[in-house]
């Protein structure tokens, strides 16, 4: 479909707290030997770990969780401590400008993970419509390309920031990603800017490509087309890709959402596994989009749950078979991405996503029990991360002052967020046992 981008438009303690945390993120950076083999290889190290990067997925660094926060900063939680921190390590540093490591330009779009002793980041300035008014009050419209998307990688502690890789004119990347070792696969988006009746832009993917990125020297290799693709797994060093096979071109709907969503229904999707060593795909199985409307990747199979369906069922990747794993107490369940080999399965009783009742399947034992931690918003609390002891979740947020908005609407923003640390045990217990992280000034 296409999409309208628019413009959107200290005490000593305190420091000697900051820099002792920033000691201990230091202590645990364990220095990756630099490669300077500058040959276009795009082979991966075969010994590095693969790793799925999407959004909502738990990250799993053993010391701490970092984040972007308002947009503009990155944070550090540090486990030891109980403490976030911004990662900045000059005393009496404001955060207010690229001489801090924390700092981010708040006009563009920021994605953080952690791999392997290092953070990634990848920004953009995205497409957009850019207002002019003149002296005489006229108004006009043009086209801003943004930023190229760009690949960095730094050290723990935010500082050695490093350009990787930035996408060539008129493309771009974003999430998910699977990286292993000095390699990064993900999908280049190519795009035009077109104008309609009303002098406003829509940007219109023209063509997507999966490809991979060699992170020592830049450079990378078109693999395949990949328009309707997504990463949704690994499994044996193998990319899990879903494909969608529409049962029309889903941008003949525009902006005809009934129409988009029926389109979905009667399309089918299919799921492949892409070998990063060949370069090349395996059909698993395809299977009706309304039989398979949620699907969730496990250890050695994925699991399906169909549209209004109880039935959860599981394809078994080593056997190449496909079975039904259990029934849900109810149909209309969501699925919640699996941790730990449990999966957490939920339904909401109103629009506000508020939930009714929730359910834990541990998917070795196939048992299921009730679920009832929830946050201080009446919410499920939500893993962020993970070591091997804890989870690091968000316990609820507070909201400030009712407020119009310039469109007459009324508003409340979320002005603090609560975050700790639970056992892992207590968590899927159902037991609010948290040690409460403090979070940064």
């Amino acid at each position: 479909m296409n999409k309208k981008i628019l413009m959107i438009g200290s005490a000593l303690f305190g420091i000697i707290t900051t820099l002792s945390i920033f000691i201990v993120v230091f202590q645990h950076m364990e220095q990756a030997s630099n490669n300077t083999d500058t040959k276009p290889d795009i082979a991966a190290k075969n010994d590095a770990v693969m790793k799925l990067i999407d959004r909502g997925d738990v990250q799993t660094y053993e010391n701490g969780y970092y984040m972007i926060k308002d947009l503009e900063h990155i944070v550090y939680f540090d486990y030891a401590t109980q403490k976030e921190v911004y990662l900045c390590n000059k005393p009496n540093c404001k955060h207010e400008d690229e001489s801090c490591s924390s700092y981010l330009n708040i006009a563009e779009v920021n994605e953080i993970f952690y791999y392997d002793q290092h953070l990634y980041l990848v920004n953009a300035q995205e497409a957009s419509n850019v207002v002019s008014i003149n002296d005489a009050g006229t108004t006009s419209m043009a086209s801003d390309n943004g930023n190229p998307s760009t690949v960095y990688r730094m050290d723990l502690d935010g500082t050695n920031r490093k350009k990787l890789f930035t996408v060539p004119s008129g493309t771009q990347i974003s999430m998910p990603y699977v990286i292993k070792g000095n390699q990064m696969f993900t999908f280049l988006e190519y795009y035009e800017h077109i104008q309609d009746k009303q002098n406003s832009f829509t940007t219109n993917i023209t063509s997507r490509k999966l490809i991979a990125i060699n992170l020592d020297n830049g450079s990378y290799e078109e693999i395949d087309d990949a328009m309707n693709d997504s990463f949704i797994g690994i499994y044996d060093n193998k990319i899990i890709l879903q494909e969608i096979i529409y049962a029309q071109d889903p941008n003949l709907f525009d902006d005809d959402i009934s129409g988009y969503i029926d389109n979905m229904y009667r399309s089918d999707i299919q799921i492949k596994l892409f070998d990063i060593e060949s370069k090349k795909s395996e059909a698993l199985f395809k299977e009706s989009f309304i039989d398979a409307e949620q699907i969730k990747v496990g250890e050695n199979g994925i699991y399906m749950l169909g549209q209004h369906s109880k039935t959860l069922k599981y394809y078994d990747i080593n056997k190449r078979q496909k079975s039904d794993f259990t029934q849900l107490s109810q149909s209309d369940m969501t699925l919640a991405p699996i941790i730990d080999n449990k999966l957490l399965v939920y339904h909401y009783k109103d629009e506000e996503a508020h939930i009714d009742r929730a359910e834990i399947i541990d998917l070795k034992s196939k048992e299921q029990s009730e679920f009832h931690l929830k946050d201080t918003n009446d919410y499920l609390v939500e893993i962020l991360a993970s070591n091997d002891k804890y989870y690091f979740v968000q316990m609820g947020y507070t909201l400030g002052e009712e407020y119009t908005t310039w469109a007459g609407t009324t508003q409340q923003d979320i002005v603090a967020t609560e975050y700790g640390l639970i056992l892992k045990e207590d968590y899927w217990n159902s037991k609010a046992n948290y040690l409460k992280m403090e979070n940064a000034k």
